[in-house]
């Protein structure tokens, strides 16, 4: 636009009166004036709309900070109810413990299980070359909220003590964009108590996962017979049980409910229904591919007494014999 002023006196003062060169310069001065009016419109509008796209984002940033606080609020909630959910179980374990005596302990780790936290870790992780030894250290030695703080500080020293990961590693850890944006996973991933369950053998107690098929099997059947109040039906239980524990575990289970549950039993073992007290013992037979019932009643009776020497213990001979064996 100054150019073509300076054009315009240039003609002028130089007295050209070419109508046509004239014509040309104004239509250019015309062009170029409207085209200042556009770009001046453009701006304009461009203007507003980049303050009413910050006005909203100003509103977003209000809104995430709400809703930041409520997720902090959400979690501190979340958290106490999971202590009050830890509590109550812990109530009922340390009860079921008791009710089974010294033969099987129960306990109760909070957030003990941590294969969800570790999954997630392993995924998140790929690519920083970090191996499961390292991965494990993570989920061993923090809580998922400690371990999202360092995330966010980009503490290397702290992940470094507490963990076996060395500084390299560290940094590429906390480097890691993917790791970084999962941070809201991490600090709510699902963590459940891990019930402990070990059996006493010999003087010391061992997990279930260490003791024999049969000393499982034992244990499983001892919470059963605890577990609630409703009728029990268990088909020869004694497979699969270690004898051993049959008289120190079941039986005496067996007796401490008899008077809020009803169970009824198949056995070949005198143990469960002799010592375990039975209030109405059915003797069968087989006969034609049927069963048939040859007696019932209570031990007390000398008839049902017979039968069940004779069926269970391979009668009354074979019972002094064992004794007699055994220096009883």
């Amino acid at each position: 636009m100054i150019q073509t002023t300076q054009q315009i006196k240039r003609i002028t003062v130089n007295e050209v009166y070419d109508l046509g060169e004239i014509r040309e310069i104004l239509e250019e001065f015309e062009s170029t004036e409207q085209d200042a009016a556009a770009d001046y419109m453009n701006l304009t509008r461009r203007e507003s709309e980049l303050n009413t796209i910050n006005e909203n984002l100003q509103n977003i940033k209000i809104e995430l900070k709400k809703l930041e606080e409520t997720r902090v609020t959400k979690l501190a909630e979340l958290d106490l109810f999971r202590t009050e959910l830890f509590e109550k179980r812990k109530v009922t374990i340390d009860k079921l413990s008791k009710e089974l005596g010294d033969l099987i302990n129960i306990s109760l780790v909070r957030c003990g299980q941590k294969d969800k936290y570790y999954d997630l870790i392993n995924n998140l992780l790929t690519g920083t070359y970090t191996n499961k030894y390292e991965k494990q250290s993570i989920v061993e030695s923090l809580s998922p909220s400690e371990f999202v703080e360092i995330i966010k500080n980009k503490d290397i020293d702290v992940l470094m003590e507490k963990t076996i990961i060395q500084e390299e590693r560290a940094k590429r850890i906390l480097e890691h964009d993917v790791l970084r944006e999962r941070l809201l996973s991490i600090e709510s991933v699902e963590m459940p108590d891990k019930p402990i369950i070990q059996m006493k053998v010999g003087n010391a107690y061992k997990s279930v996962t260490e003791v024999s098929l049969g000393q499982r099997c034992t244990t499983i059947l001892s919470l059963l017979l605890l577990q609630n109040k409703i009728p029990l039906i268990v088909d020869t239980l004694e497979q699969g049980l270690d004898n051993i524990f049959i008289f120190d575990s079941v039986v005496q289970s067996l007796r401490n409910i008899k008077e809020n549950r009803q169970v009824l039993l198949a056995t070949h073992n005198a143990n469960i229904p002799v010592s375990g007290d039975a209030e109405l013992i059915t003797c069968l037979t087989f006969d034609a591919g049927k069963g048939k019932i040859q007696c019932f009643g209570s031990i007390d009776d000398e008839a049902m007494k017979d039968t069940v020497q004779k069926v269970l213990e391979g009668g009354e001979e074979a019972f002094k014999l064992r004794l007699k064996k055994y220096g009883y």
